[in-house]
């Protein structure tokens, strides 16, 4: 503890004053004999515990190595009691405390000014508890009654490593292990997956890009992070994107949907709506450099984009008009593939001339359509071309290694170029399964407990789980829900019972896992999360209040059973100017939505489609036309950016009209319906070709055609 040179052993002569320099006490850490007392194998700084007075090494004495201590048959377990005796010293403010004359095998008796009362040493009282009620921090009580008091502790150590790594986690985490927790922490239920741990080498390996001097960075900086579903890929950038923002980094993330590819371009258009939203609201900033750098880059936008330009883009980028109230509307314009890329870039590059970072990532790359990763893929490069400006761009795209479709092979093979052509870094991370370290880090942190008393646990959860970092969660989550972890106020701690842990009969696919989640829910919780699965990973809560009204909705509403769900750890819920509901993780979704009956799920897809359509004028309208004011203020963002967007009201069209076509052709058998349905598709693809989502387009026009009977046609 105390010395900061690597040696294989050592004796320490200790010198510290308590409160003031004047007051000097000296101690030694005496021989046995000829051999050393104490073998360590680590240094470590700690200051932490210590601030109040000072401990200053005055003399070191190297003697000889462990293989000496061996060879003089010096007992393991009386070593470890005089280092928690000197632990004790240190810690307390008190001389060096006796052992007791009685140990058996006691090579090592600590010469002391100070012996225990004959009353605190025979106290029944545990050395634990004594300390816990002088008011040390819990951490620094387990070690020392568990070096000290070895016959009452459960966990004593067996290794001088165990006794670095208690003291090593302290001091590198003190927040945790050094500051009691409130009493709170002990009554309310422990969430595991909330904070990000492990990972730490792919942590900093991305860290290092975002801090890169200027000198090795050459142009863009893109980062690819592929896994299979589950492995961590969204947790790991969402702690990068924390640390970028803390950097001053504009952060802006999407999220493409499984079976919504039609919606990429969307989505898309959600992320760069987003970025010159945060040009506005910067506007409003009490910070001159936030007012500065908006202004900076409004005119930026203005002189690179002319206003013919901007009437252009303003379809796609909605919030422009914002930022430049000046802009025209153009009427019945689509803009085409190529002049998009070409406005998006010169957008994107006048707001990176304003000499601030953007961090932008994109995930489940491989459920983003063709078309759109070309345009994304074109807008990089020529980016790009402008190597200032590229340099403070951070893209990041993230996608199953186990789902690469063409299109995603060639956006990666042509961002890839990018890197051999000199104008861009690349870095690829490859998830696989996380570690038992990591796994048991995850249980320390959340425990607030030591590596030696978690460990066993840590592998259990390892193995039952195949290392899969989603189901970790869920069954850490599922052994805290049952109570089989729960805090036990004899033990002062979080305990198991780790038989039962170890006879965990977990099946085949960690998958039950979720599922048996779902069986014990309520049929009106599982029925709200049903709804919600059918919108895909994530809906606006505007949309389940408008579903209230409606006989669809779990009997009370959507809000305590939504709260519930939070509870459960199957959902979260964003905060923002229009709340984002969204599940905690796709393969959840996934299970929800295919474990719905077939005929059920046509109903349920009916239902929302036709609720939500109440609230437009689908049945009556045939051209744009704008929709209830109170319509026009709900903010329906399908563009998983994990925060939220006002966009136009047509929104609600599209998503009422795609519900209906998730249900099919084939469950409505009444053909005025099947007219009634192909109409509200001729409007949403009218309004999306409006809005240049030339794929949107596409696919509402041919589920028009599909609910077309062949009959009609020939008549």
């Amino acid at each position: 503890l105390l010395v900061s040179l690597q040696l294989d052993s050592f004796v320490v002569k200790l010198q510290y004053s308590q409160n003031n320099d004047n007051d000097i006490k000296e101690g030694e850490m005496p021989m046995a004999g000829d051999a050393p007392i104490l073998p360590i194998s680590s240094s470590i700084q700690f200051d932490a515990i210590i601030s109040n007075r000072r401990v200053l090494i005055i003399d070191v004495d190297m003697k000889c190595s462990v293989e000496r201590i061996e060879s003089a048959n010096i007992n393991v377990e009386n070593l470890m009691q005089s280092l928690g005796n000197l632990l004790y010293a240190i810690f307390t403010q008190n001389d060096v405390r006796a052992q007791d004359s009685n140990d058996e095998n006691n090579h090592s008796v600590i010469e002391t000014k100070h012996r225990f009362s004959k009353t605190r040493r025979n106290a029944k009282k545990s050395l634990f508890d004594q300390l816990i009620e002088s008011g040390y921090p819990m951490s620094v009580c387990r070690l020392l009654s568990d070096l000290i008091d070895r016959c009452n502790t459960k966990h004593p150590f067996i290794s001088f490593d165990d006794i670095i790594h208690d003291l090593e986690q302290m001091n590198s985490h003190p927040h945790t292990f050094l500051i009691n927790p409130e009493n709170e922490f002990f009554s309310s239920t422990i969430h595991f997956g909330q904070r990000f741990t492990g990972r730490s080498e792919e942590l900093e390996k991305l860290f290092e890009v975002l801090t890169l001097p200027d000198v090795r960075n050459v142009g863009l900086q893109t980062i690819f992070v592929s896994g299979m579903s589950g492995s961590g890929k969204s947790h790991l950038i969402s702690a990068v994107g924390s640390f970028a923002s803390n950097l001053g980094f504009i952060v802006l993330k999407a999220k493409f949907k499984r079976e919504m590819e039609y919606k990429s371009r969307e989505i898309l258009s959600t992320v760069m709506n987003k970025l010159v939203t945060n040009l506005v609201e910067m506007k409003e900033s009490d910070k001159d450099e936030d007012i500065a750098y908006s202004c900076g880059a409004t005119q930026a936008i203005s002189n690179a984009l002319d206003s013919d330009s901007l009437s252009s883009l303003v379809d796609f980028v909605p919030s422009l008009r914002a930022l430049i109230p000046e802009i025209a509307r153009k009427e019945n314009f689509c803009c085409s593939h190529w002049q998009l890329v070409f406005l998006l870039s010169k957008l994107l590059r006048s707001v990176l001339s304003q000499k601030r970072k953007i961090f932008l990532a994109l995930d489940d790359l491989q459920w983003c359509d063709p078309t759109t990763l070309a345009l994304i893929s074109e807008v990089l490069i020529l980016v790009c071309q402008f190597k200032e400006e590229s340099k403070r761009l951070v893209f990041v795209g993230m996608f199953r290694d186990d789902e690469v479709s063409n299109g995603l092979s060639t956006f990666t093979t042509s961002v890839a170029k990018l890197e051999r052509d000199g104008s861009a870094n690349l870095t690829d991370v490859k998830l696989s399964t996380i570690s038992p370290d990591d796994v048991i880090e995850m249980i320390m942190s959340e425990l607030r407990l030591p590596r030696r008393i978690v460990s066993e646990l840590g592998d259990v959860v390892h193995k039952r789980t195949l290392g899969h970092a989603h189901f970790v969660v869920q069954l850490l989550n599922s052994l805290v829900s049952d109570s089989t972890i729960a805090y036990s106020p004899v033990n002062r701690r979080f305990y198991w019972d780790q038989d039962k842990v170890s006879n965990l009969k977990i099946a085949d696919n960690v998958a039950s896992l979720v599922i048996s989640e779902l069986k014990s829910m309520s049929s009106d919780e599982l029925q709200c999360l049903r709804i919600i699965s059918c919108f895909g990973i994530q809906v606006q809560y505007d949309l389940l209040e408008i579903l209230e009204g409606f006989d669809l909705a779990p009997q009370g509403g959507f809000e305590s059973h939504v709260c519930n769900l939070v509870n459960l750890g199957v959902i979260e819920t964003i905060a923002g100017p229009s709340k984002t509901v969204i599940f905690s993780h796709d393969l959840i979704q996934e299970q929800v939505y295919e474990g719905i009956p077939e005929k059920e799920r046509q109903r349920l897809h009916s239902d929302i489609g036709k609720s939500l359509s109440s609230m437009t004028s689908l049945d009556t309208r045939r051209k744009h036309e704008p929709i209830d004011a109170a319509i026009e203020q709900l903010y329906m963002n399908d563009g998983s950016d994990y925060e939220d967007s006002s966009v136009d009201a047509s929104s609600l069209v599209s998503i009422a009209t795609s519900q209906i076509n998730n249900a099919g052709p084939v469950f409505f058998a009444d053909p005025k319906q099947h007219l009634r349905f192909a109409s509200w598709n001729l409007t949403a693809g009218n309004d999306a070709a409006q809005r240049s989502n030339f794929g949107a387009g596409l696919y509402y026009f041919k589920y028009g055609i599909a609910f077309l009977d062949e009959e009609l046609w020939r008549e």
